[in-house]
């Protein structure tokens, strides 16, 4: 079985699913359609048997009234000398009735299509009518009554062929079968033999007390006996009473009639008031009987004939139940396969359909069958196996996004960082440049974040940020860009301008939206916004450029006061290319050791002995010579160099110092200005420590010097710085006094050890009185407030002799000192 089964399984494998179903209907409806017809063959073949046997039965039944009427025809014959005027003329009419029934007889064989060898008989039967009645003028008349039973046997035996080519002896339903047997065989018989005792009875003389002769009374009582056989033999057959009740009563009469002619009862026809029968009489009587033979045939015949009738009707209507049947059956198949097919190929389109659209990646897609069969097993599977490919892929969508989102957005305010502000910079000024249009690129930075931050914590600090990138979006169109590039900054892309003044205006609303107050949990929090400005095409057609140039424009807000707007202008422009190349020469200089520190002393005014050392860098350039710090501290600080340059002040400051306190004893502070640049937030203090460790100075005997405008741009941050250091013990001076803004109530709050008071104040005093009242009242104000008070720049006898006459205790200028190396103050000082 497996060895049928594998090819077979390997074919059906090989097939499409159209194929197998075709395959699968031709298997099924090619057997079913033969069988069909087998069957509507078998049922036409038992019509056509049953219309051979009507046909046959038909022209037995001509056979029968044929052979009666030569029968009579040949009795009348014979008796043509007894009464010649009454025989002739029935003998004629006979002879008519006998030539149409011949006639007609011919024309029921041609149209039954009957045998050759039927036609033939009907040919000889033929052919001896027509020399009988040739004969009867050209022979006697016991001549011509041979040529009659010439014609009879012939007759006969075409009955025999008629009934054995009807098949109806053998058929299969019993009833038909014994009244075919009856009607076909053995009534044929009895009617011959009937015909004969009719014969015989027209040659008795007369019928007496004796009876008739055995001629007549023999036949007789045969005629008698078969008919009861063929009573007793159908009978029981016939299922309808009626027909069984008017055969029988046809049984009966000819079974009576020939009863009279027998000699077993030959009292019959006393009983009937005949005392004594003449020939005509007999005659009559034997007729009669031989008449209700041929009226029992045509009860037999017409019974079977009407059972044909039905059994053709049963036939007819099984064969269009049968093909009713068929049709409905073959129909039922195809619309069985059809839908099938539709539903097997149906799901498998769905399939097909499902899976071309999820390899196409719209993943939405899900199987629905409307089958209930396996394969909505295979589409249940099928749907979990695209959810769990969907949510796979919606998970590994959605971490992508995340990490997009996290590579081109911050995480706190939910603004484009730097890498995705750079590509909608390069975006912008692509799509200018083709335009012909302006940008502008502003670059934020918050004044007071730091001390907030730091003060109120991180939370705070992440809400206020959160809070100022809210404001800025709110305040500018949906194609401008807000992003945060780093702790405190941001960088706002303005496209589309229509002139510079824009950015400018812009701006500045910018700046006095983030001057109002921030309200957290009932508190107000204040920050201000420096803003540097670019423009494209004007500062640079190229995103860095466009950047850095917005970067140092806000450095120069921050320079100067913060809390406001720069562009950058002509002249900046032209100095930009110059700025780089002095940052990347500081870096080189800083990397290669070509800054070094020069002193210079601060001593008493009155006594004139040495008070304090200050530490001034200088460059040493290897093509400009030697640079003071005006020369580069402006690009130093904007780019974030300064903070290294302080660190190597301090650090060869306080070795010095140690050194000078070692070996000649000073025990004299020594002094560094220092720069509050952001990136010394929360680790200056730090630093210093760090320093006075390593170099094994006394914080006592540092003194950290820091200007005023530095101071008060940024006065809570500097607070805070300048509380750390004094936590350490380290003297602080507000260098630069007067140039600034600060004001009594900042100063009483500043942790500071003494002021210096600026250069611009002294240069002109005593002879201007401007100058002089500033520096009096400096000196008064130090005093008051128990601060060390240091005058700077004096140059001049007459600039001293003021400053003692106004009580300033230190001075610092060239009238003491320039600044010297470490060597030749020692020397000096010694």
């Amino acid at each position: 079985m497996n060895l049928l089964m594998k090819p077979l399984v390997r074919l059906m494998g090989r097939m499409k699913y159209k194929q197998k179903l075709y395959l699968m209907a031709l298997a099924v409806i090619v057997p079913f359609s033969l069988l069909a017809v087998y069957w509507i063959q078998d049922i036409e073949d038992d019509s056509r048997r049953l219309r051979i046997g009507r046909e046959s039965l038909l022209v037995h039944d001509a056979l029968v009234q044929l052979y009666g009427d030569i029968q009579s025809h040949r009795d009348f014959t014979g008796r043509v000398s007894a009464d010649p005027a009454a025989v002739q003329e029935k003998r004629k009419e006979l002879q008519a009735g006998i030539d149409t029934k011949l006639a007609a007889l011919g024309h029921v064989l041609r149209q039954t299509n009957a045998p050759d060898s039927v036609t033939e008989d009907w040919r000889v039967v033929s052919a001896y009518w027509n020399e009988s009645t040739r004969a009867e003028t050209a022979v006697s008349p016991a001549e011509a009554v041979s040529v009659h039973s010439k014609a009879l046997s012939a007759i006969y035996a075409m009955m025999i062929r008629t009934a054995e080519r009807s098949g109806l002896g053998h058929s299969a339903e019993p009833a038909t079968e014994r009244l075919a047997e009856a009607a076909l065989t053995k009534l044929p018989v009895v009617i011959s033999q009937a015909d004969d005792l009719r014969t015989a009875a027209a040659l008795e003389p007369s019928l007496g007390a004796e009876g008739l002769s055995s001629q007549v009374k023999q036949p007789a009582e045969e005629t008698v006996s078969k008919l009861l056989q063929l009573r007793e033999g159908t009978l029981r057959q016939i299922p309808e009473p009626q027909t069984q009740q008017r055969l029988n009563q046809a049984l009966e009469s000819a079974v009576s009639a020939f009863a009279v002619l027998s000699a077993k009862r030959p009292a019959l026809a006393f009983e009937a008031g005949l005392t004594r029968l003449d020939k005509e009489q007999l005659d009559s009587l034997s007729r009669e009987a031989v008449k209700k033979v041929y009226d029992v045939y045509a009860e037999y015949s017409r019974l079977l004939d009407d059972t044909l009738k039905q059994r053709a009707a049963r036939l007819k209507s099984g064969k269009i139940v049968v093909v009713l049947f068929v049709i409905a059956g073959q129909l039922a198949s195809i619309l069985l396969f059809a839908a099938i097919y539709k539903s097997v190929i149906g799901s498998v389109a769905e399939l097909k359909r499902v899976s071309r659209r999820i390899a196409s990646g719209d993943l939405s897609a899900r199987v629905r069958l409307h089958a209930r069969d396996e394969l909505r097993e295979v589409e249940t599977a099928f749907n979990r196996v695209i959810d769990s490919f969907d949510q796979t892929m919606s998970e590994r969508k959605l971490e992508e996004e995340q990490m997009r989102h996290k590579a081109y957005y911050d995480a706190l305010t939910g603004l484009p960082n730097r890498f995705l502000l750079q590509d909608r910079l390069r975006t912008a000024i692509s799509h200018a440049s083709r335009q012909g249009g302006m940008l502008a690129v502003l670059f934020i930075d918050l004044d007071g974040f730091k001390h907030i931050n730091d003060t109120l914590g991180h939370r705070t600090g992440d809400m206020l940020l959160h809070a100022i990138a809210g404001r800025l979006r709110s305040r500018l169109r949906e194609s401008d860009t807000v992003s945060r590039v780093g702790g405190d900054e941001f960088i706002i892309l303005l496209p589309d301008l229509s002139e510079r003044q824009v950015a400018a205006y812009v701006a500045r609303k910018l700046v006095d939206e983030m001057s109002k107050a921030f309200v957290f949990e009932g508190q107000e929090l204040f920050v201000s916004a420096s803003v540097g400005i670019s423009l494209y095409p004007g500062d640079g057609t190229d995103s860095d450029t466009l950047l850095q140039k917005a970067d140092s424009a806000m450095y120069r807000v921050k320079s100067s006061g913060k809390n406001n707007v720069q562009l950058i202008d002509n002249e900046d422009k032209g100095g930009v290319q110059q700025k780089l190349n002095l940052e990347n020469e500081l870096r080189i200089a800083l990397d290669k050791g070509q800054f070094h520190v020069v002193y210079q002393p601060i001593v008493g005014a009155e006594s004139g002995t040495l008070a304090g050392i200050e530490a001034l860098l200088r460059w040493n350039h290897p093509r400009r010579g030697l640079l003071y710090p005006a020369d580069f501290m402006e690009v130093a600080q904007q780019s974030g160099l300064i903070v290294r340059m302080d660190e190597y002040t301090l650090a060869a400051a306080c070795r010095q110092m140690k050194g000078w306190k070692d070996g000649l004893g000073w025990n004299v502070p020594v002094s560094v200005n220092l720069c509050l640049h952001p990136e010394w937030r929360g680790r200056l203090a730090d630093k210093v420590s760090e320093l006075l460790a390593a170099s094994g100075l006394h914080a006592d005997q540092l003194v950290v010097e820091f200007t005023e405008n530095r101071v008060f741009q940024n006065l809570d941050e500097t607070l805070h710085i300048l509380k750390s250091l004094r936590l350490l013990g380290v003297r602080i001076l507000l260098d630069d006094f007067g140039t600034g803004f600060s004001s009594f109530t900042h100063l009483k709050k500043l942790p500071i050890d003494g002021l210096k008071i600026d250069r611009t104040f002294v240069k002109d005093i005593p002879h201007g009185l401007k100058d002089s009242a500033i520096t009096a009242s400096t000196v008064t104000l130090a005093k008051q407030l128990h601060m060390r008070v240091v005058a700077e720049g004096v140059e001049t006898e007459e600039q001293l002799q003021y400053l003692k006459q106004i009580g300033c205790g230190e001075i610092q200028g060239y009238i003491v000192s320039k600044p010297e190396t470490a060597g030749v103050i020692a020397s000096r000082f010694r």
